[in-house]
């Protein structure tokens, strides 16, 4: 016959409960749709949070933009939106859209539901590198290392720095 002294049992039964706890946490955590996948894009440096009208609430990480409706969570980047650079450096919503700027890729505009805009230096950004963005009341003003820009609902004006 085997026999267990207390200690192996205690710590076989501790094993037991930690295995159990997790798997509750994992279960709670996969019916709201929060998924190793999903941790590992928030996990990649959180640059901005906002809440939209419909209060969604967005992270926007150097992995791409986190959505959480209440009980899903939605990852976009690249490959599924017409995000270019995922790598979402500021974000901003207004009563329209989620505003985002990214490391490479100018400003991208996102109606929430189907429809990705993208502005670039095309557009008249002074660079496609975006540090901060600000939304409100139908205008848009983002900061880039080179000046800022100011969208009033149709068109952008840049405002250069001047060096020396």
């Amino acid at each position: 016959m085997l026999r267990f002294d207390k200690n192996f049992v205690m710590k076989r039964n501790l094993l037991l409960i930690l295995c159990l706890a997790f798997c509750a946490i994992q279960n709670s955590f996969a019916q709201n749709g929060l998924t190793a996948d999903t941790l590992k894009y928030s996990s990649g440096g959180k640059n901005g949070f906002c809440i939209d009208a419909k209060n969604n609430k967005w992270i926007a990480t150097f992995r791409g933009l986190l959505k959480f409706d209440g009980s899903k969570w939605t990852i976009y980047d690249s490959t599924n939106s017409s995000i270019k650079d995922r790598r979402i450096t500021a974000i901003d919503a207004d009563s329209n859209a989620i505003w985002l700027g990214t490391f490479s890729a100018g400003v991208v505009k996102y109606d929430g539901d189907t429809t990705w805009k993208n502005y670039t230096t095309k557009d008249s950004l002074p660079d496609n590198r975006i540090t901060c963005i600000k939304a409100k009341k139908g205008k848009v003003c983002v900061g880039t290392l080179h000046g800022i820009s100011v969208f009033n609902g149709t068109a952008w004006k840049k405002y250069l720095l001047k060096m020396g």
